[in-house]
């Protein structure tokens, strides 16, 4: 039912070769510097230029059925006192995860008669909680981390884009897939195709694995040919973090059974781990860099990454993810320096920027300074494109304008006046501008006006 007839997953086995990523690919996707040892692996330190970054906030996997902010406690809440989520019952560990993470939350009551503090409100509740782990007490620092784990499992439960791992079976009927994020990567390979281009460099605040699952679902069984073709041999995903060694992958040509007939079978693709890479190799670099850590990062590290197959490495949530409050001082944590360093090279040197689904809040005084140390030396910035779905509603124009304000006051004028709030859209559409099916619906149809190449 939709697996491929090469291979078969339970003969799947994992590898014990280390991957090695030679430094001729890195630099056919344009990167520069050298190569480090670490733990036994080559970690790849150097400059990055790409030409275009896409910048994904919360609302950027909205769509996913992932809570944003502002509703994200009344979520937890709910499932811990529902016990479920829609039909599917939680299983006793996540539903006491979760009611002892709103127990942490419940103690701050006692600030209400000293302080203002809206314990409805996750951000307030994270800083709080920050601070308090700072004073170095462990019982603070163990109501930290319980409560980061419960963001974490609330992101696994509530999110509708769904992966097994396996890397040579499609989804059928849909199960666990999102069209949106599949054609997200889609117009992306597209356009890198006819334009000759890298892909662009994602940053992304979301924990959450719903770009690494759709990506598989996109190319698990799709018929790339003369109509869609991809523009290399495989992919190499390098998250930029030595919690998690970079992912490559080859595609290789399959052909699966079609449901209704056995014995009938169409085309398509498959992946297989390439390990090592080969040096000639023709791939793809897609750079993602998760700020705040990640659902599918292993607070054990890398070595305890080395156990599991290229797939579930990637699809997989860990048990106790490496994941950071989106407060404070982020860059000098654990996993933060390279990342961030990664994601500040890369801001400094694009032409172009999409952001979508983050607001740049008032209280994320760390990210406006962030903004301003990277793009401020940036002489070759051509444009900002801002996707939000307040800037196009009637109804919320007080909050375009205070968001536009925003972004404002963090830029010189020269900046501003690159800054496009007024993304062109589908006339046709009922609602969704500014959305990630707006960002989406753009790359598709003109992504020459937001991408540079």
């Amino acid at each position: 039912m939709g697996d491929a007839q090469e291979n078969n997953p339970s003969e799947l086995t994992a590898k014990s070769s280390r991957l090695s990523i030679n430094a001729q690919i890195l630099n056919r996707s344009h990167l520069s510097g050298c190569l480090l040892r670490d733990f036994g692996f080559e970690i790849f330190i150097g400059t990055i230029m790409p030409n275009n970054v896409i910048i994904l906030g919360a609302g950027a996997s909205r769509a996913a059925g992932i809570p944003l902010m502002g509703g994200f406690m009344d979520q937890m809440w709910n499932l811990a006192k529902k016990g479920k989520h829609r039909d599917a019952k939680l299983n006793s560990d996540d539903q006491k995860l979760l009611s002892d993470a709103l127990s942490v939350r419940d103690e701050l009551d006692e600030y209400h008669g000293r302080a203002s503090l809206d314990v409805w409100n996750l951000e307030e509740v994270l800083s709080i909680l920050s601070l308090n782990a700072l004073a170095g007490r462990p019982a603070d620092k163990k109501k930290l981390e319980l409560m980061t784990r419960a963001i974490a499992r609330t992101i696994e439960i509530t999110c509708d884009v769904r992966h097994s791992g396996a890397l040579n079976i499609r989804t059928v009927n849909g199960e666990g897939v999102n069209p949106l994020y599949n054609q997200f990567w889609h117009t992306l390979f597209a356009w890198c195709r006819a334009r000759n281009e890298e892909m662009p460099f994602i940053i992304t605040f979301n924990y959450d694995l719903v770009l690494e699952r759709s990506l598989l679902h996109a190319l698990i069984g799709t018929a790339y040919g003369r109509h869609r073709r991809f523009p290399s041999k495989g992919i190499i995903i390098d998250y930029h973090t030595r919690v998690m060694r970079p992912i490559a992958l080859g595609l290789k040509h399959a052909a699966f059974h079609v449901d209704a007939d056995y014995h009938r079978t169409e085309p398509g693709y498959i992946l297989e781990e390439l390990d090592p890479v080969d040096p000639d190799s023709q791939l793809t670099k897609i750079n993602i860099v998760k700020l705040h850590g990640s659902n599918n990062f292993s607070k054990k590290g890398r070595i305890d990454d080395e156990k599991k197959l290229a797939g579930p490495r990637l699809v997989e949530a860990a048990e106790d993810p490496l994941i950071m409050p989106p407060v404070f001082n982020k860059a000098s944590q654990a996993i933060g320096a390279e990342s961030w360093a990664s994601a500040l090279d890369a801001l400094r040197s694009c032409k172009n920027i999409i952001v979508c689904g983050y607001s740049l809040p008032v209280t994320d005084i760390y990210m406006q300074y962030f903004l301003k140390a990277a793009l401020g030396p940036n002489q070759d910035l051509n444009k900002i494109t801002v996707f939000d779905p307040c800037l196009f509603s009637p109804q919320n124009s007080s909050d375009g304008e205070s968001l536009r304000r925003r972004y404002g006051a963090n830029f010189s004028v020269p900046i501003q006046k690159r800054i496009d709030y007024s993304p062109p859209g589908a006339s046709n559409w009922p609602s969704g501008h500014g959305s990630m099916e707006h960002l989406v619906w753009l790359l598709n149809e003109q992504p020459d006006s937001l991408l540079f190449g």
